[in-house]
């Protein structure tokens, strides 16, 4: 609305032009000269904000008085002083500009006049204008969503079903109505259907998470006791392993030093039996032929059955010493093969447990 023009309306006797453009939230605020008593009531501030409704429809608020409502008739609006009343409201509906002219008497409708743009759309007959004001203004639209009187300000929420359905219907068609029902219905019901679909698959989706993520925990649980299986394993192996190979170095080390024992017995057998040999070779200058005295030969022969003997005996002792040595030395050739095969075998455990534990994880 831009401006609201009264004339003998209500409390205004002389024409008024209240200016609306851009203004925004106006406040009116009243005074009655004519009774002191009542203060602003009664002055007119509802009628003057109401005009512009009355120029629309030709109706006003609804007035409560004696617990019943009415609205205002065309005596109520005319002022005591006039014989007239006229309200001419200007605006643009749209973005096109349009202007209303209603003018009543204290008994019946004088003039209603109206225009959108430049063109004035005023037909012969009042009830056919104000049909053409609906159509192009939307005036009985407006007058019910944009005007409310201070006693009508809660009607909708207070109306029951009855009164609400009337009250829409007014506002728009009933066919339409019934058909924006019928799509709503039939939407909600889509949308129920679709929502218990939807419902029942995050079940199923939240029943299929709860199950991996307890195979997830049983796996995780498998995974983490085969690791520490792995781990023991791994550590006794490597403890058998150290063992085999702290075996296998005593073991060369008693073959070295039976190695050296060896020697030691070999070098005194060559030389016991290189005495013997050097021994004989004497006893054998003893009993040539060519010798003459043969009491000094037999004494000599008495001397040298002496010395054969203890060097047999001596040369026995020798043998015995050697193959004590050769025993010895057979038996730690046997510990060191045993040890050998030991610590052969516990590498190849390792490699091998180690492989699998690999494998296993990476199939995992």
């Amino acid at each position: 609305m831009h401006s609201v023009e009264v004339e003998g309306y209500g409390a205004f006797t002389d024409a008024v032009v209240y200016p609306l453009k851009e203004r925004g939230v106006c406040a009116v605020v009243g005074d009655n000269r004519d009774d002191g008593c009542s203060d602003s009531n009664g002055a007119g501030k509802t009628t003057l904000v109401m005009a512009a409704m009355w120029a629309l429809t030709g109706n006003s608020d609804l007035r409560i008085e004696g617990g019943a409502g009415k609205t205002l008739t065309k005596t109520d609006v005319v002022n005591d002083y006039a014989k007239t009343a006229r309200v001419r409201l200007e605006g643009a509906a749209n973005g096109v500009p349009f202007w209303v002219e209603r003018r009543v008497s204290r008994t019946k409708l004088l003039g209603l006049r109206y225009g959108v743009g430049d063109e004035e759309r005023t037909l012969a007959d009042s009830r056919l204008t104000q049909a053409a004001m609906d159509a192009d203004l939307g005036a009985s639209v407006a007058a019910r969503i944009s005007f409310h009187g201070q006693h009508t300000v809660g009607q909708l929420l207070d109306a029951n079903d009855g009164a609400l359905k009337a009250a829409l219907g007014e506002l728009v068609d009933a066919d339409t109505w019934r058909e924006a029902k019928d799509l709503s219905r039939k939407r909600v019901a889509a949308a129920r259907k679709r929502a218990t679909a939807l419902g029942a698959d995050a079940s199923a989706r939240a029943d299929y998470v709860r199950r991996i993520e307890q195979r997830l925990h049983s796996a995780t649980a498998a995974s983490n006791d085969w690791t520490a299986r792995v781990e023991r394993n791994l550590s006794r192996l490597a403890s058998e392993e150290a063992g085999a190979a702290d075996a296998l170095a005593h073991s060369l080390g008693a073959v070295v030093v039976a190695a050296d024992a060896l020697k030691a017995a070999s070098a005194r057998w060559d030389a016991e039996e290189a005495n013997a040999a050097a021994e004989a070779e004497a006893a054998s200058a003893f009993l040539d032929p060519r010798a003459d005295d043969d009491e000094e030969e037999t004494g000599r022969r008495s001397e040298f059955e002496v010395d054969e003997a203890a060097m047999a005996s001596r040369a026995a002792a020798l043998e015995e010493d050697a193959e004590r040595a050769r025993g010895h030395a057979r038996e730690l050739q046997g510990a060191e093969a045993a040890a050998r095969a030991v610590a052969a075998q516990a590498h190849r455990a390792v490699g091998q447990y180690a492989g699998s534990s690999g494998a296993d994880a990476a199939a995992a």
